[in-house]
């Protein structure tokens, strides 16, 4: 494992034998959860990879590294938005004649190629007008 620290290594809370990537910990919980079914363990509400059994879940709580980053969002006052006047402008983009888009007419009024769907019959006719279809732009 080059460039991992032991930072990066956590124990899966099924099997205290596996020893895991903290980035590789999400998809090791999905196999090791359908491996385990008699476990039961609560998600700690601040982070959803913790996974603790019920009878140390209250003290996970108080205790969770994450619970300072929450608190650090819910208690600060630093939710500061920028504010600035409104921008004056002559455009309105509200007021034009264009109709609706349609794909399907841009398509086939371009240089786009287009690949064949359906039935081998109906995917021959296709190839047969798009060729006609394309060849009006040469």
């Amino acid at each position: 494992m080059e460039g991992n620290t032991v930072e990066d290594i956590v124990t899966c809370p099924y099997d205290r034998l596996h020893c895991v990537l903290r980035k590789r910990l999400q998809l090791h919980l999905i196999k090791c959860r359908l491996n385990y079914p008699h476990v039961e363990l609560r998600k700690c509400p601040m982070n959803q990879l913790h996974l603790v059994p019920e009878p140390e879940f209250q003290h996970h709580l108080m205790n969770c590294p994450d619970r300072k980053i929450i608190a650090h969002y819910k208690y600060s006052g630093e939710t500061t938005f920028m504010k600035h006047e409104p921008i004056e402008s002559e455009e309105n983009w509200d007021d034009t004649d264009t109709g609706d888009y349609n794909p399907e007419t841009y398509v086939r009024n371009n240089q786009i190629i287009r690949q064949p769907i359906g039935l081998p019959s109906q995917r021959k006719a296709f190839k047969h007008e798009e060729e006609k279809r394309l060849q009006q732009f040469c």
